[in-house]
């Protein structure tokens, strides 16, 4: 994110993601039970995150805190399996 100057990444060892600013972790968010496997920003700056254990999309606040969710499980149209990374559009 360059307008923070904020790196985003994944963790696979703890399933987290991770916001590195100076080469420092400024924070590490992580819940129970998922599996992020993509991130991408929207346009306004808000971090979406796929996730891969719950057949879903999320988006989370500057805390950490899922506040949109986007999917439902299954293989048919318009359903997520496992989604493996995610991008946005700027339309």
């Amino acid at each position: 994110d360059p307008a923070n100057d904020t790196i985003y990444g994944i963790e696979q060892e703890s399933n987290a993601v991770v916001l590195l600013r100076d080469d420092l972790v400024r924070k590490k968010i992580s819940f129970e039970k998922w599996q992020p496997t993509g991130l991408a920003l929207d346009p306004d700056g808000a971090l979406w995150v796929s996730d891969g254990e719950n057949d879903r999309i999320v988006k989370l606040d500057e805390d950490g805190a899922v506040v949109q969710e986007v999917g439902t499980p299954g293989s048919g149209l318009g359903r997520l399996d496992g989604p493996s990374d995610i991008v946005i559009n700027r339309d």
